[in-house]
């Protein structure tokens, strides 16, 4: 296997590819034959096309349902159920018919502009509800535990390959060339493996990307097959070809037919990974005999595509967020020595290290009111000025990123060794200045699953496009390239810019001085003011002082679901709070980040104080109309004397102490997180599984309605409708949690509601309970459903109950509670809701997982373990909160806080009564 030099790729073959990449594959005019399709007009329904081989699908000829109601095809029941898809554009109706002699069908209709499309295939001989839920089970069982994107890929591909029966099945990601690389892969023995080879980006044209976005999942059955044809009725025929983007039938494009036969591929499924708007990668099945990927097999490709980008989405945020993390010291030293320079210039030379580790770059180059200076390995100063001005046009207002500066640009060559990889961030719209970091060459060696110079080859005698035929392994020799640029990079580069040109840049000298003793954000004094004056109170008389160090713990995530200006407001908010538990006889200083600090100068106080800041950080803060639960680790360290203090190892040492409460911390943020991606992915499997199960109970109703069937064939059809409706309800339950449809919601006096719901809730308790109360005789109006608030205490009790074994006191407290004041001096009320029970309680383990849907320690056959998913569902989507506490043998309190009202009054009916 030779080693061969990087081609650049720019010669003839790029106009036979232009041509490959401008073929219409959504509207081919054909389908695959393994189905049938119909379309009819939304307007009047009438048949306009029809597969020449619907009479081999659907007992009727093609010519005999063109021009005529689409009904006369497929029957007025399935019309009536696929009719509202017409509405919209890109969702998609599935519907389940039966035909005489015992066949099913798959129907599966869309909206393709004018037209009611539906796609008919046989149905799956065994497409019942268990068998979709076992199979997307066993893949999760696989990946559920991945703790890498790679680490994802391989359970992923593992798993898929064991639901599907292919021969193969690879993971398949693409860079920012759009070039592709197999990362994970699982094949049979007597394959040859594709794992770690790359294919250009010619491979996947623009057009089938666009295509996967919007419909992910595809599949040929086989791929030397013939083309079914779409016929057309004349008389309706507008001449704008029919566009099968979202068919599963939709023919696939001959070139790309033959690209897979030229790999030894009979057979194909492919899941889009995207998103949402871009496609990033894909898992791709592959077999070397004909094989048909069912509709069942499909829908659960459909949802383990969509589980694994949210998955891979998440664990790249998570991995950005670490390495900015990692680096973000570096920041805060850069923006401090800017601070404390003179002058801009004089701040970023002496903080060269920062400068260039904060993107992981080797040199540098500033350019600032005209003048240039350089710190690092860079290029000679011509060539920086050179390559600036090249890159400024392109990076616009934003920054510029490039990894072979001297491939894009030829008239860089020179710059090559120092930088390949270059870096621009332009510092103000107005002027010239800008920040440009360089990276070094990196010579390196990437193999392709053939020679990615000859994708496509011309037949001399007829002119005829063909696809390459050899897929050895070809190793080319790439050079001109630095390392990538992370996303991480870009994310600090910005922050830097933000960092001059907010914080720095446009600051007076007055301004600059305030800045060195107060936090710009809070306001609150910074470490350089609490240093000063802990130097000054060493020349006074001293005593003793204690440090209060304070570690915030949801900032982080306030950042990444609401934004940065959201975290700034809850931070803004802490140091308000902070302040007026302080007083003024103590001084609260910001750290840095989540990070605070109070002196106290009274050790008999510290007590007293450490309690007071802690209620008034644990009261609920409301960030742009959201409420969010604090908790903060508070550590203290006493000085005896204060001289040479390091206030950064005197926080770590307080921390230290305080570490068990930040462990709590983290473990609640990953269990709200753990629930959230639970909730999205029962959520798409209920939804998923609901449309596969509606036909099923429609049909069975239609049977008996009619009475199609007696004797015992009704009572076993019987018994297939009430299990249906039985799965409903679980899907219900699925829905609830995942998205809680919590309809009208009222003020209510919560007082009044549970009085109103005690005769119903005695009675759902077995007649050997007690149920007993503590109901304060006011409480603020709260605004929730009343329905919501009854299956919340039934659940809750239900739940008590059988944990006392049906005998007991059970007790329900109501009360009212106070939270601290926000920054319009408004105080804020909250109803406490508990329910108290004696029975065994739960240990430590039990409680990690209490919220998960499906988790029960009941015995098989008494429950579903949804009981408390739906409660917190419910909780969570009227803003309040709910906590658990237990031990074995000792009993469970369930404590839920639902903010008031605030005042405000119900303009409705009167629900006190």
């Amino acid at each position: 296997m030779n080693i061969h030099p990087e081609s650049h790729r720019h010669s003839d073959l790029s106009s036979l590819t232009a041509v490959c990449e401008s073929e219409p594959i959504h509207i081919p005019g054909a389908i695959q034959p393994n189905g049938a399709m119909l379309a009819a007009l939304v307007e009047g329904e009438l048949v306009t096309h029809a597969s020449a081989n619907l009479f081999a699908i659907l007992g009727c000829e093609a010519e005999a349902v063109l021009g005529r109601p689409l009904a006369h095809a497929i029957g007025e029941p399935a019309c009536q159920a696929l009719r509202d898809i017409a509405a919209s554009d890109g969702s998609v109706r599935i519907y389940s018919l039966a035909r005489l002699g015992g066949q099913t069908l798959h129907l599966r209709a869309f909206r393709s502009g004018r037209h009611l499309c539906i796609d008919i295939e046989p149905a799956d001989s065994e497409a019942r509800l268990e068998l979709v839920a076992g199979m997307i089970k066993s893949v999760m069982d696989v990946i559920k535990d991945a703790s890498s994107a790679i680490g994802l890929f391989k359970s992923a591909v593992t798993g898929l390959k064991a639901v599907s029966g292919f021969d193969r099945v690879l993971a398949y990601r693409f860079d920012q060339d759009g070039h592709g690389e197999v990362i994970a892969e699982a094949v049979e023995p007597h394959l040859e493996p594709y794992l770690g080879l790359r294919y250009p980006a010619a491979d996947v044209p623009p057009q089938a990307r666009r295509l996967t976005v919007a419909q992910p999942v595809g599949r040929i059955a086989d791929t030397s097959y013939q083309p079914v044809p779409l016929l057309v009725d004349p008389a309706l025929d507008d001449g704008v070809p029919l566009n099968l983007t979202l068919s599963a039938l939709r023919s696939v494009s001959p070139y790309h037919r033959e690209y897979l036969r030229n790999m030894n591929v009979a057979a194909c499924l492919t899941i889009g990974l995207t998103d949402g708007t871009e496609l990033w990668g894909m898992l791709v099945c592959q077999h070397t005999t004909k094989r048909v990927a069912t509709p069942t097999l499909r829908a659960v490709a459909r949802i383990i595509g969509q589980v694994v980008s949210m998955l891979v989405v998440s664990m790249h945020k998570r991995d950005i967020d670490a390495q900015r993390l990692q680096r973000i010291d570096l920041l805060r030293a850069l923006t401090d020595r800017l601070a404390e320079s003179a002058s801009l210039p004089e701040g970023l030379a002496a903080a060269e290290r920062e400068l260039l580790m904060l993107v992981g770059a080797s040199g540098a180059a500033i350019r600032l009111s005209g003048k240039l200076f350089c710190v690092g390995r860079v290029p000679a100063r011509d060539v920086v000025e050179h390559a600036a001005a090249r890159m400024r046009p392109e990076a616009g207002d934003d920054l510029l990123a490039i990894e072979d500066l001297s491939v894009r640009f030829p008239d860089l060559t020179s710059a090559a060794a120092e930088g390949s990889g270059a870096l621009l961030l332009p510092l103000d719209r107005g002027d010239d200045d800008w920040i440009l970091w360089f990276r070094p060459e990196l010579t390196r060696t990437v193999t392709w699953g053939g020679n990615p110079a000859e994708t496509v080859s011309v037949n001399p005698a007829n002119g005829r496009l063909s696809p390459r035929a050899s897929f050895a392994a070809w190793k080319e020799l790439v050079t001109g390239h630095s390392a990538p640029w992370a996303e991480a990079d870009l994310t600090l580069a910005r922050e830097l810019r933000s960092a001059i040109t907010t914080e720095i840049a446009k600051r007076t000298k007055a301004e600059l001085i305030e800045l060195r003793y107060h936090d710009p954000l809070t306001g609150l004094p910074n470490s350089r003011m609490l240093q000063e004056r802990l130097e000054k109170a060493n020349t006074e008389t001293w005593v003793s002082a204690t440090l209060l160090f304070l570690d915030i713990d949801v900032t982080k995530e306030v950042n990444e679901t609401m934004g940065f200006a959201a975290g700034d407001l809850l931070l803004i908010e802490v140091a308000r709070r902070l302040q007026i538990a302080a007083g003024p006889e103590n001084l609260a200083a910001r750290l840095g980040g989540d990070e605070f600090v109070v002196m106290c100068r009274d050790p008999q106080a510290v007590d007293e104080l450490s309690e007071r800041i802690r209620r008034t950080i644990a009261a609920p803060f409301e960030i742009a109309g959201r409420w969010w639960n604090v908790t903060a680790g508070i550590g203290a360290a006493v000085l005896e004397d204060s001289s040479g203090i390091d206030l950064v190892g005197a926080a770590h040492s307080a921390m230290q102490a305080a570490r068990i409460t930040v462990d709590a911390k983290h473990k609640a943020k990953a269990q709200r997180q753990k629930m959230e991606t639970l909730g999205r992915t029962m959520g798409g499997m209920a939804h998923e599984v609901n449309n596969m199960l509606q036909p099923i109970a429609l049909l069975s109703e239609h049977i008996i309605d009619h009475d199609l069937v007696a004797g015992e064939v009704k009572e076993h059809l019987e018994i297939i409708l009430d299990c249906s409706r039985k799965a409903r309800q679980i899907i219900g339950d699925m829905l609830a949690f995942s998205r809680p449809a919590v309809p009208t919601t009222e003020v209510h006096d919560p007082v009044a509601l549970l009085h109103e719901g005690l005769p119903l809730f005695r009675k759902a308790l077995p007649p050997t309970m007690v149920l007993s109360t503590r109901i304060a005789t006011t409480a603020p109006r709260v605004k929730i459903n009343r329905t919501a608030f009854a299956q919340i205490l039934l659940n809750l009790l239900t739940n008590a109950a059988a944990s006392m074994k049906g005998e007991g006191e059970l007790v329900i407290v109501l009360e009212a509670s106070r939270g601290a004041a926000d920054a319009e001096q408004r105080s804020h009320s909250f109803v406490r809701l508990q329910v108290i029970d004696a029975g065994g309680g739960m240990d430590q383990a039990t409680l990690d997982r209490v919220y998960e849907p499906f988790f029960t320690t009941k015995p098989v056959g008494q429950g579903t373990g949804l009981g408390l998913s739906v409660v917190y569902g419910l909780v969570r989507e009227m803003g309040a909160t709910i906590a658990i506490e237990s031990e074995p043998g000792r009993g469970t309190t369930v404590t839920i806080l639902i903010p008031g009202n605030n005042g405000e009054k119900n303009h409705g009916f009167d629900t006190d009564h």
